[in-house]
């Protein structure tokens, strides 16, 4: 039998016990229903309840107590996917932090809706085969190994209209024709809202003289903008004294693990400083690159 509908069989004989209205659906990792089906007695909201709570769970790896606080902190910013208020219960299932499936219940109460999601989960537990991944010290030894520039991303928020911003090296390159750049921005960084909601952004890169620079801004807090010389332009601000600089307009947001890709397409692009560019390596130290006289050779992806 298949492994979802297993699972949701299982979770409803144990809600049959309880006697109430109840409906309960599956996702797998990637957002999509796998199974779905509720009670006799179930309102058939409660079924397209419980199929939006699985797949947004799935979606942004978030089960239904992080979905609440989320909406909680972001008030009526809260973004439509978060739609955990008082629409069932959800718990993640998976290992290393993937996940493989979400299962969502809604009932008419807590504490049943909790327990079949338990007994669902309990059974797609046992599907999920563990798969080996790096752990973080491996992965930032190794990614250490790869010299990147470093770039300031800074938008403004659409709440309090100040700038907001990061120091990042998670810069890409992604098409010539239209001039877009991916921009990755943490899940947990206190500007990711801002940048998933702002329509424009800009990006300032750093040169040789700035890694103090870099290293403030890197701080949270609002404070850390004090004292840094700000330009205006079209998308908000960027530093007025950087390697160089351009302004894009927000094409499209994918969340990628624990980071959401911002893509950008530039429409303002700022002249270069005749200055050594910044790099970073090694997990946290900072050099400089200077020209080389002569010219590189074209690489081809």
């Amino acid at each position: 039998m298949d492994t979802a509908q297993a699972a949701l069989e299982s979770a409803q004989s144990l809600a049959a016990l309880h006697n109430e209205p109840i409906a309960i659906a599956i996702a797998d990792g990637s957002g999509r229903c796998l199974a779905s089906s509720r009670g006799a007695d179930a309102d058939s909201t409660f079924e397209t309840e419980a199929r939006s709570l699985a797949e947004t769970s799935a979606r942004t790896r978030m089960d239904s107590r992080a979905l609440r606080d989320r909406r909680t902190g972001l008030g009526a910013e809260a973004p439509e996917d978060v739609i955990a208020d008082d629409h069932g219960t959800s718990l993640l299932v998976g290992e290393w932090g993937a996940v493989e499936f979400a299962v969502a219940v809604r009932g008419t109460t807590p504490a049943t809706e909790q327990s079949c999601a338990m007994r669902a989960a309990q059974m797609l537990s046992r599907a999920v085969t563990p798969r080996p991944r790096p752990v973080s010290v491996d992965l930032r030894r190794v990614m250490g190994s790869f010299i990147t520039g470093v770039i300031v991303a800074i938008a403004k928020d659409p709440a309090t209209q100040n700038p907001v911003g990061f120091t990042a090296t998670g810069l890409i390159s992604l098409s010539l024709t239209p001039p877009l750049v991916g921009l990755s921005v943490g899940h947990t960084a206190s500007s990711h809202p801002a940048f998933v909601r702002s329509t424009d952004f800009t990006v300032s890169v750093l040169h040789a003289d700035q890694s103090d620079l870099a290293r403030q801004l890197a701080r949270s807090g609002p404070e850390k903008f004090a004292g840094i010389d700000l330009v205006e332009t079209g998308a908000g601000w960027r530093l007025g004294d950087a390697g160089a600089g351009f302004s894009c307009r927000t094409r499209n947001t994918m969340r990628t693990g624990d980071h959401t890709l911002v893509i950008g397409e530039m429409y303002e692009v700022h002249s270069l400083a005749e200055k050594p560019a910044l790099i970073f390596f090694g997990g946290g130290r900072f050099g400089y690159a200077e020209p080389h006289p002569h010219r590189a050779p074209a690489v081809r992806g």
